[in-house]
């Protein structure tokens, strides 16, 4: 019973999603192209795509590396898309092989997640530009502070204690 189990779990498929960053080197011309042979690589791999986000090229929170041809290169700023798909387990480790030999991809990330939207988006007031504070209104007189004096206030602290 449980090598039936097994088997039938390496057959079931799921939803994943892979989001990856390619490095800034690509020209935009050839993002959809780069994109293409991605999702080329989870079909080779027996996946099924369903939704997608383009690449578009975002500054990095921390530098990444690559290293081309025995030399550590430095990256700030990368293309970053995803695709979800339906597959297989089996498949997913094919995809892992075909995304490590792609030399446009800087990184990337395979997850197991839901087939739902859930992507959420900033709202309106925190997209890219700094919150300006409103300016005071000069209509409203301040009221004067009241001053306090020292004993005043060590004999109301002494009366809160407890001791």
């Amino acid at each position: 019973m449980e090598n039936e189990e097994l088997k039938e779990l390496e057959t079931e498929t799921r939803v994943y999603e892979v989001g990856y960053l390619l490095l800034p080197y690509v020209q935009e011309a050839d993002l959809e192209q780069e994109s293409g042979r991605i999702k080329e690589a989870i079909t080779a791999a027996g996946g099924t795509t369903f939704a997608e986000e383009n690449p578009r090229l975002l500054a990095l929170s921390y530098p990444m590396y690559k290293v081309f041809s025995n030399k550590k290169t430095k990256f700030e700023n990368a293309y970053f898309g995803w695709v979800k798909f339906d597959g297989e387990p089996k498949g997913v480790l094919k995809l892992k092989k075909a995304l490590d030999a792609e030399p446009n991809v800087l990184r990337y990330l395979i997850i197991k997640t839901v087939r739902e939207n859930t992507l959420t988006r900033k709202p309106a007031a925190f997209a890219s530009k700094p919150i300006k504070s409103a300016p005071k209104e000069a209509t409203k007189e301040e009221e004067p502070k009241e001053i306090i004096n020292e004993a005043e206030l060590d004999k109301t602290i002494d009366d809160l204690i407890i001791a």
